[in-house]
């Protein structure tokens, strides 16, 4: 009964979202930028400081954006209606570098990163900005990347691309399962929130492109090679039209279906794009477990 209720609640929060949502985007400068649905680019804010805005995603009150610096590591909240920062949730110790961040249903954020210990590790990060902690360190993590909370376990599905695996890490940072998508490294995540399946960006080597992870069956499918897509370091779900679509890639950013055919390509992103959401989109994360 439970799964038909939660299941219910996706298909709802699918219809609700409209098609055409802005896509929100960081880059290697210290600019975030707006992708509207005709492909315009403008600059929500020009300067984030730090070393450069790594990953953007939407605050738990759907208004704000949350975007992650990479060094010195970093949440701050971004008003895109101000364009500029309003505030700051965390900054420092106990993390040195962070790659990679995403929303928990909590509201709080889960960084992969390098811990002040040099160690590659997870960490929790308290939206009410009350610090950071571990959640889990070194071995057998190598170089953590793309990583979300998965809809089908409510664990973290954290991408090491040296490892080439996905590492399934409870809440309390303990490595429950190992999922091996052959020799894809994802560099970046997204969800299918329909059949649970990852979808996986892979940006670091000869196997670059946009692949699926089957929870099911754990089958690998490419979905689109790096001819169609280009870098995939960057990737969002759009879960409006039909059975969903897929944001992905640097500059040119592209629209493909779950087919790997391409529906639009952005050219307006002036630098290499590093993160991606789309603006206003419910948490997926926060309707599943909740």
């Amino acid at each position: 009964m439970r799964s038909l209720i939660l299941g219910a609640a996706l298909a709802a929060a699918a219809a609700a979202q409209p098609y055409g949502t802005d896509v929100i985007c960081t880059t290697t400068s210290q600019v975030v930028y707006r992708i509207n649905a005709a492909g315009g680019v403008t600059t929500i804010v020009g300067s984030t400081g730090g070393q450069f805005a790594n990953m953007v995603a939407m605050d738990n009150d759907n208004r704000n954006l949350a975007v992650l610096l990479f060094s010195p590591p970093s949440i701050v909240i971004v008003d895109p209606v101000l364009g500029g920062i309003v505030g700051t949730v965390w900054t420092g110790p106990p993390i040195l570098t962070a790659d990679y961040f995403n929303p928990l249903h909590t509201g709080d954020f889960f960084i992969a990163g390098t811990g002040t210990d040099n160690l590659k590790s997870l960490f929790l990060v308290r939206r009410d900005g009350s610090g950071a902690t571990v959640l889990a360190s070194g071995a057998p993590f190598a170089n953590l990347q793309g990583a979300i909370q998965d809809l089908a376990t409510g664990n973290l599905a954290a991408g090491d691309i040296t490892a080439n695996c996905i590492f399934n890490v409870t809440l309390g940072g303990i490595v429950v399962n190992t999922w091996v998508p052959g020799q894809v490294g994802p560099f970046s995540m997204t969800q299918d929130h329909q059949s649970g399946d990852l979808i996986l960006g892979q940006g670091a080597n000869s196997a670059r492109g946009v692949y699926r992870f089957s929870h099911a069956t754990s089958a690998v499918t490419t979905v689109a090679p790096q001819s169609v897509v280009g870098n995939s370091n960057a990737i969002c779900f759009d879960r409006a039209p039909g059975s969903g679509e897929i944001v992905v890639g640097t500059s040119p950013v592209r629209r493909i279906d779950l087919a790997g055919m391409v529906h639009a390509v952005w050219s307006g992103v002036p630098a290499t794009n590093t993160g991606m959401c789309f603006y206003q989109e419910r948490n997926l994360v926060s309707v599943r477990v909740a």
